[in-house]
């Protein structure tokens, strides 16, 4: 069976599928995401199932994927909003930014003040967990601050004034 048959066979199925689990506004990217997984599957297939049974797994993976990055998002979200609470308490040093970030590190900068994760920094930069440890590491020392939440805070008027 090649990928045009199954997606003609079971269009509508993975669409209501994902119409019924998925909020509105992340359907055609979820949707997407379990056509490139049955794509890159599908030279596995070897007809010894109904083409619904092959893909099934494929979509409840794709769509579990999804609410468990949603998860980690709003945890993260969460503990750094604990962590600007903590913030406010504590003042700024006073060389705070004698040493400018480097480009890369305005950029994990910039996705932090998005609300982003490491982990959906490393993904969105092309770069390691490590590295985006490595760099938000070095932005704590270069900005003087102690937490997320502080850097946080920094970054949204940093990125709301320039």
């Amino acid at each position: 069976m090649n990928f045009d048959a199954v997606k003609a066979e079971l269009g509508e199925y993975i669409r209501r599928a994902v119409g019924r689990q998925i909020p509105s506004t992340d359907q055609a990217d979820v949707e997407a995401t379990i056509w490139i997984s049955i794509w890159t599957a599908l030279h596995n297939y070897r007809g010894e199932s109904s083409a619904k049974t092959f893909v099934y797994p494929i979509m409840r993976r794709r769509i579990a994927d999804y609410w468990r990055e949603a998860y980690k998002h709003k945890k993260a979200i969460a503990a750094a909003k604990t962590e600007l609470v903590e913030a406010s308490a504590e003042p700024f040093e006073e060389n705070a930014g004698t040493v400018l970030p480097t480009p890369a590190e305005l950029r994990i900068l910039k996705a932090m003040s998005d609300g982003q994760t490491n982990e959906k920094i490393a993904k969105a930069l092309f770069l390691s967990l490590d590295t985006v440890r490595s760099h938000i590491k070095s932005l704590y020392k270069k900005l003087g601050m102690k937490n997320r939440g502080e850097i946080c805070v920094f970054a949204h008027k940093f990125f709301k004034e320039g």
